[in-house]
């Protein structure tokens, strides 16, 4: 199950735990205390110290109809779903920029003296990327509100990474049968599964071994809400979160920003949802059954048994406020039952072979070419109709 709350301003809590027991006599007691104290309050101002690639920004120019540059107007960015907003002044070039946002969808309004209000809404922000909006504004009265429709330029000419982002809806919408989301890292151009393979007992996530652009295998970097979230040795990932708590996925092939590091074959960054203003949630129960999978006609013909074989996940999630444009709160869970059946055909020794086998003689196995047995009819057939020169009755010696 994850939990996860997102305040106005995105506080980052970390704990760590040490298999270590402090008595309160232990003269190292009240050191032990002090340094954990001051790892809080470091960790409380951890939000200014974080790497970039959790948050997005959105800059522009604001210009009137004939392009010059109007300094002093007020920028108002609007996260949609949460209600929280942020307030930045153009300088004196028109220019404006807000960074630290939360990868969603935010409403972009310009204020200005003089000029209509305009306002664009749907712009999407996505981790460590800068969407750009240039607004031009309208001579007129305040009361007034000029609402773009045109979205801004998809192509994002300020960076040079190549890189393929995966939005809420497409990590929803994309099948996948195993609802894994190391799967998704396949649908970018230059990845491809890696020829190394890892034993189920080392990759209890079900991690998709994957390189990109040739690289070798284990240098792929994965991070989840900008935390490291590779594992050391084998370099697959070790928190594989569900689907319904991812809200963006991006993989990043080359030339990636100079605060990735660690690894030399790309990135794969995972952004988690957080709740908004409103309760939102699903329930999911997806079930493959054995009933509905075809016999293998060698060793499942009619008359034989079929094995049970079920794998089913079930689960949900819910999210919401907890205070109102401030605090909000997300859960999920995910359940995976599996039960696998087989089919196995061996061959049984009759009294004759037992008798003969054991006795320390002959061993005599006739009785194993006299009847062929049909796999798709199961009747006896008899040896008379082959011909003797195909089937011959021989006695071997054990």
């Amino acid at each position: 199950m994850r939990k996860g709350v997102c305040l106005s301003r995105p506080v980052v809590v970390r704990a760590f735990a040490a298999n270590y027991v402090l008595s309160r006599n232990n003269p190292f007691f009240f050191s032990i205390k002090l340094v954990t104290i001051l790892c809080f309050a470091l960790m409380s101002s951890a939000p200014l110290v974080r790497a970039q690639v959790v948050y997005g920004s959105i800059a522009g120019t604001v210009s009137d109809g004939t392009g010059a540059v109007i300094p002093g107007s007020k920028v108002t960015v609007t996260d949609i779903n949460k209600g929280i907003t942020q307030i930045v002044t153009a300088n004196g070039e028109g220019n404006y920029e807000v960074t630290r946002l939360v990868p969603d969808t935010y409403q972009v309004k310009v204020d200005s003296p003089g000029f209509v209000r305009t306002q664009l809404d749907n712009v999407t922000v996505i981790a460590g990327g800068a969407q750009r909006v240039d607004l031009k504004l309208q001579p007129g009265a305040a009361a007034q509100t000029v609402t773009v429709t045109s979205a801004p330029p998809p192509l994002q000419t300020d960076q040079a990474d190549v890189s393929q982002v995966l939005g809420e809806q497409q990590v929803q919408s994309v099948p996948n049968i195993n609802r894994n989301l190391s799967q998704f890292t396949l649908l970018t151009q230059g990845v491809q599964r890696s020829s190394f393979s890892i034993a189920p007992t080392e990759n209890p996530q079900g991690t998709v071994a994957v390189e990109a652009n040739g690289t070798n295998y284990g240098t792929m970097g994965w991070l989840l809400d900008g935390t490291d979230n590779r594992e050391p040795v084998l370099g697959i990932i070790v928190v594989n979160p569900t689907l319904d708590s991812v809200s963006e996925m991006q993989t990043t092939t080359s030339n990636y920003p100079a605060e990735f590091g660690g690894a030399v074959g790309g990135f794969v960054t995972v952004q988690t949802k957080s709740g908004g203003n409103h309760f939102h949630g699903d329930a999911f129960d997806y079930r493959r059954s054995g009933e509905f999978a075809a016999r293998d006609p060698f060793t499942q013909y009619p008359g034989i048994p079929f094995p049970a074989q079920l794998y089913n996940q079930f689960g949900g999630s819910l999210g919401g406020p907890i205070g109102k444009d401030k605090t909000f709160f997300f859960l999920d869970y995910q359940g995976t039952r599996q039960r696998v059946g087989q089919t196995l055909q061996q061959n049984v020794p009759t009294a004759l072979v037992r008798s003969t086998c054991l006795s320390g003689g002959t061993c005599d196995l006739s009785e194993y070419a006299s009847t062929i047995t049909n796999p798709a009819t199961a009747p006896r057939i008899p040896l008379t109709q082959f011909r003797p020169r195909l089937l011959r009755r021989r006695v071997l010696r054990c």
